[in-house]
């Protein structure tokens, strides 16, 4: 299972700096995460991104070394099991 340094910092009580993506934009994704944020968070509650760019920008995130997070657009279990399962 791959670790997730982000949790790691938090409990050793160190900050740790990120920001959120807005853009439904695989590129932004990829500019952003490389930009030394510990994390992304790609928004998909107030934003038009679909479940098939927000996969594309977790992959594009995680490849970069960056921690992917999501707000997904409606608290369902449904919802939380499909951004997980794409790498949220």
């Amino acid at each position: 299972m791959k670790t997730n340094p982000v949790r790691h910092k938090l409990k050793r009580g160190e900050a740790s700096y990120g920001t959120w993506l807005t853009l439904p934009d695989i590129f932004t994704a990829q500019l952003m995460s490389k930009m030394g944020f510990d994390w992304l968070t790609v928004e998909m509650e107030h934003t038009p991104t679909t479940i098939e760019m927000a996969g594309a920008n977790f992959a594009v995130i995680a490849n970069a070394g960056c921690v992917p997070l999501v707000r997904i657009p409606i608290n369902s279990v449904e919802n939380i099991k499909r951004v997980l399962d794409i790498g949220a």
